[in-house]
């Protein structure tokens, strides 16, 4: 290996385009995002300001998820954003995923002093692929699926927001 490369992060999911691509329609990104939450075989990270109802609200995205949980039993779904009230007043299908597969999904929001402070949002896939936006008003979202590091770094920085952010009061109730 040449000096200075990193090493490829292991096989790319199946059915996507290697490489770097820019997404800037919304619908694409919707249609990106459906096509990536069938994708995980182990892990699916997500951190985004609010469950935007338009991306993730939505009765595809909620049926590839409830599937993929069902079919690889050892998934995490881990969702990490700054607000979730209007989620939870609305019953965002997300929230129900979570709620209905503890499990194997959780949500939680933003440690406080990290909050004001966001200013990207990614989803990945398996430390393998991901979406990331950075800044938030960025109109492009990168979708990186060439074998490079982006995947692997975007975890260490979600595990570590991940730690002290707090679980909402409302999904931890027991429901029967």
């Amino acid at each position: 290996m040449k000096a200075g490369k990193s090493p490829a992060v292991g096989p790319l999911p199946p059915g996507l385009p290697a490489g770097r691509h820019r997404i800037r329609d919304r619908d694409r990104l919707r249609e990106v995002i459906e096509r990536l939450a069938g994708l995980p075989e182990r892990n699916l990270e997500v951190l985004f300001p609010t469950l935007d109802p338009d991306l993730f609200d939505r009765p595809r995205l909620q049926q590839v998820l409830r599937l993929r949980i069902a079919r690889r039993r050892r998934l995490q779904v881990r969702i990490l954003v700054r607000d979730l009230d209007e989620s939870l007043r609305r019953g965002h299908r997300l929230v129900a995923l979570a709620r209905e597969f503890p499990s194997h999904a959780a949500i939680r929001r933003l440690e406080a002093s990290t909050r004001e402070r966001l200013d990207e949002c990614f989803l990945i896939v398996d430390e393998r692929c991901c979406l990331h936006r950075r800044p938030l008003n960025d109109p492009d979202t990168l979708l990186c699926c060439d074998g490079t590091p982006l995947p692997r770094s975007l975890r260490h920085r979600f595990d570590a927001l991940w730690e002290p952010a707090e679980t909402p009061t409302e999904l931890r109730r027991l429901y029967l």
